[in-house]
């Protein structure tokens, strides 16, 4: 909570946006998730090698065995061995595995691309609340200037009367105009107050926050832009279709996987050592 009134232009309100926005944290943390599975999966395709070393080393108490021989020590020792030894073990074919990493390879390039999606989310919605309480504050200043149109009108029509030059009833015409626009004035600034705490709560900024909004007409014109040309471009670099379609390929391989268990695999296991 910062003291004192907020400046807040648009590019700043989506930074905020992006690292306090709660979903977009969670779908982060859905692409370490797909990360770590991928990374599982590639671990059934590559080779494993150990290594140990053991060490022995012992006494003999021959008095302990039962044995006493003059002449000969009590105590045989200390003896022993060391054995190093490697072993490898790796699977040289095996389908089924193979069908789950690349399954899991798609996986991760969808979660990837509903995060990007996520995040042009993110700033969708900071935009639109953007704009939505730029709007609201031009419709109070409107609201605002017919309840000053109206109050001069009422005047004018209580002065008339007073003056004997219009009947009551103009006078009581204008004082129900009067307080219609400013019953639309008080709902303009209802609007505007509900729109400024939905701009706070997306952007991640305390209730008790105050804050004025800098940008006031980031407008820029489309006019190049036909509907056809904007299908088309949808079609091509939305990420939410795009993680769709590798959602449906990871189906896919996590089907081939599931048929192809029933193939043999080939695999090899070595080991070498010494003693």
């Amino acid at each position: 909570l910062q003291p004192g009134v907020l400046p807040l232009s648009l590019a700043d309100a989506i930074q905020r946006g992006l690292r306090n926005n709660l979903g977009l944290l969670l779908t982060s943390q859905d692409v370490r998730s797909a990360h770590g599975a991928r990374l599982e999966e590639l671990q059934a395709l590559l080779p494993t090698a150990t290594a140990t070393v053991k060490e022995a080393l012992q006494e003999t108490d021959l008095q302990a065995q039962g044995l006493r021989i003059p002449g000969f020590p009590v105590i045989i020792g200390p003896h022993g061995y060391t054995d190093i030894r490697g072993s490898l073990n790796w699977s040289l074919l095996n389908l089924s595995s193979l069908q789950n990493y690349l399954a899991q390879k798609h996986n991760f390039a969808a979660a990837q691309l509903s995060a990007q999606d996520a995040r042009e989310m993110v700033v969708l919605t900071v935009g639109n609340a953007y704009l939505t309480v730029i709007a609201d504050a031009a419709l109070v200043q409107s609201a605002q200037a017919q309840v000053d149109t109206s109050k001069i009108s009422l005047d004018q029509a209580a002065a008339n009367h007073q003056a004997g030059t219009a009947p009551l009833l103009d006078e009581l015409r204008a004082r129900v105009d009067y307080q219609t626009q400013q019953q639309t004035l008080i709902s303009a600034r209802n609007a505007w107050a509900k729109d400024k705490i939905a701009l706070a709560r997306a952007i991640g900024l305390p209730l008790a926050q105050q804050f004025e909004l800098t940008d006031q007409a980031p407008y820029a014109p489309l006019d190049q832009l036909d509907p056809e040309t904007a299908v088309r471009e949808a079609l091509a670099n939305r990420p939410d279709l795009k993680a769709m379609e590798q959602r449906v390929q990871s189906a896919q391989r996590a089907r081939k996987a599931a048929t192809d268990e029933r193939l043999p695999t080939v695999s090899f296991s070595g080991d070498y050592g010494d003693i």
